[in-house]
């Protein structure tokens, strides 16, 4: 695909993106891998639903910009870094999905065996510490986790997806946001239930024959697990609380 054809590319992503909610205003940046070296990302300070063709950004393997009038995003170097890391990935995308930035911005853990689609997919989503925007704390941030998963939650900030390509990239932000939304919601209303023991395994064992071969965190057997109730217990304590009154 050459550089005209991935421009169109991204910017269709972009759309989407905004069109789905994933990100609004100025948030987020998404880039590609040119063939030859460098890359094509979002300018700085653009709402992505907005943006024309024209408005992409060219850089350098550096992360440069290769036309002097144009700004790529200050969190281009995060991008930077996942390709640094990953010769398999040709596209990322940063932005601020409302339920997975509450799992980013909470002490909530987006890691249960909820849902089988997301057992098989993509297992936990570890949360990298929190770290100042547009400084190279947070390349730094996630550069432990980038050869063990495909998605990141930032702490106190969004999320981060990559991929062999744009699809790809954007379908995992897509699907995590359905899985932190579902995953919220099961446990704000009290009805949260994990798929547990073989199951798991068994689901797990799939991953190989749908082609999965790629980064994989587990997800967490013991998330969400409710302590079993001492009935007998509870009952003695009222009697007591009764009986002293």
């Amino acid at each position: 695909m050459n550089i005209f054809q991935k421009r169109k590319q991204l910017l269709k992503f972009c759309r989407l993106l905004y069109d789905k909610g994933l990100l609004t205003a100025m948030d987020g940046n998404v880039s590609v891998r040119l063939e030859g070296g460098g890359f094509l990302t979002t300018p700085s300070g653009r709402n992505k639903g907005l943006i024309e063709e024209q408005d992409l950004v060219q850089v350098d393997s550096n992360g440069e910009a290769v036309e002097s009038d144009k700004r790529p995003s200050s969190e281009f170097r995060m991008h930077l870094r996942v390709y640094e890391h990953r010769a398999d990935v040709n596209a990322v995308v940063h932005c601020h999905p409302v339920y997975a930035t509450v799992f980013a911005s909470s002490s909530m853990e987006l890691d249960s065996c909820l849902l089988t689609e997301s057992i098989v997919a993509f297992g936990q989503v570890p949360k990298a510490p929190v770290a100042l925007p547009s400084t190279n704390e947070i390349p730094d941030s996630i550069t432990p986790f980038l050869k063990q998963t495909n998605l990141i939650l930032l702490s106190n900030h969004g999320a981060l997806s990559y991929g062999e390509n744009l699809e790809v990239a954007y379908s995992r932000m897509e699907a995590l946001e359905h899985f932190a939304k579902i995953t919220y919601l099961t446990r704000l209303a009290g009805f949260e239930n994990p798929v547990r023991g073989e199951t798991v395994d068994q689901l797990e064992g799939l991953r190989a024959g749908y082609g999965m071969h790629d980064s994989f965190i587990p997800c967490n057997r013991e998330s969400g697990k409710k302590e079993k109730l001492d009935e007998d217990a509870i009952v003695a304590e009222v009697l007591k609380q009764i009986r002293l009154k």
